[in-house]
């Protein structure tokens, strides 16, 4: 069975109490984290902090703290930068909590 790595310096909004994350529950994570920022994204709104409650059991995520949100405009000129801005946050979340 494959594993990946959780990190012990995960935030507190990311308490997970294994040292080890099986593999399959490493994918549920991103695939559930990754739905609903895409979800968010066709909605037209960003998040510039991306915090996250994580089931350690089940993998399914939960984004909170939207205080940083932004709802997107049509003429808005800082859209796709706003956009990668919301995806590279959440990339590097995954990055520093999940390692193979």
């Amino acid at each position: 069975k494959e594993s990946v790595f959780v990190s012990k310096n995960a935030s507190s909004s990311m308490e997970v109490k294994y040292d080890i994350m099986p593999l399959e529950l490493a994918k549920v994570v991103a695939k559930d984290l990754f739905h609903t920022a895409l979800s968010m994204i066709a909605l037209k709104v960003t998040n510039s902090d991306v915090q996250t409650l994580i089931d350690p059991n089940t993998g399914n995520s939960l984004l909170i703290d939207l205080t940083e949100a932004v709802l997107l405009t049509d003429n808005d000129s800082f859209n796709q930068q706003r956009i990668r801005s919301f995806l590279d946050e959440l990339l590097s979340l995954l990055s520093s909590t999940i390692h193979t």
